[in-house]
């Protein structure tokens, strides 16, 4: 069982590699995609792989680079979970209808992002394609593609980016994307409902939020529930009763005491 973690030693990907990889289709604060040749490495053989199981899902970015058949991928950010629901099963459509919103931020700026945001807020449960556009949409125009809410609603509220190309996913991407997406189970709740459905043999990759290293290092709140250090704690616990069951366990965090006892006989690298 192993924890990756940061400073993280980079490799460039081989050309093989890249080939096979499908890559992400969101801007994401703390998503994976620089880390994937460490976390490769590190995979099971993949013949010894039950089933994949990913609850902080995030960008997913080692579950598309690999494209594991049997495969659950969760995320208390249910907005994102509809997002991945509607690029496997209508990819084309959320092309469309994000590709609308780009062009007009093209003509009316700023005004437009936050109308978009305001009608994605008002509509924020919507299990809707249009809905899923709306979060490609602002993900890709927002500030340093943060997804960050408030404590009161759970409402988002990154500001515009200002900037001055937005290139969202193409097609031929969100296709890749849905073909990596066909028969995967996508559930939105907490990691534990998750893991519950975890037997031996299967791979679990743990990315949660890493702990916090200042009072002032949390800036961002991807969902209303902060992940504090009881949380790392009942995580741990989790975590090692899968590996006593038989389960391959990979967690990638930052290399802080907490962790260290959390994880006490398992490989650490980085």
């Amino acid at each position: 069982m192993s924890v990756l973690i940061q400073p993280f030693k980079m490799r460039t990907l081989h050309k093989f590699e890249r080939e096979d990889i499908v890559r992400p289709f969101l801007r994401w604060a703390g998503g994976k995609q620089r880390l994937l040749p460490a976390l490769l490495d590190r995979l099971p053989p993949r013949e010894k792989i039950g089933a994949y199981f990913e609850p902080f899902a995030g960008a997913a970015s080692l579950f598309l680079a690999v494209g594991f058949k049997d495969a659950w991928l969760g995320d208390l950010n249910a907005p994102l979970i509809n997002t991945y629901r509607h690029i496997r099963d209508s990819p084309e459509a959320v092309f469309g209808q994000a590709k609308k919103l780009t062009n007009l931020l093209a003509i009316f700026k700023s005004s437009f992002y936050y109308e978009t945001r305001e009608k994605y807020n008002e509509d924020l449960l919507a299990e809707t394609i249009l809905q899923a556009a709306r979060f490609i949409f602002l993900n890709h125009s927002n500030f340093n593609g943060i997804y960050r809410v408030n404590k009161s609603k759970g409402h988002y509220n990154v500001p515009y980016g200002h900037k001055h190309i937005i290139n969202t996913p193409s097609l031929e991407r969100l296709l890749a994307i849905s073909k990596r997406l066909e028969n995967v189970e996508l559930r939105v709740g907490y990691y534990d409902e998750m893991l519950d459905n975890v037997v031996p043999g299967d791979f679990v990759y743990l990315d949660p939020p890493y702990p916090v290293l200042s009072k002032t290092a949390h800036f961002t709140a991807y969902t209303i529930d902060k992940f504090s250090e009881k949380h790392h704690r009942e995580l741990g616990a989790i975590a090692n009763e899968l590996k006593d069951r038989g389960a391959n366990v990979m967690i990638s965090s930052t290399d802080v005491p907490l962790i260290r006892e959390l994880f006490q006989g398992w490989e650490f690298f980085g």
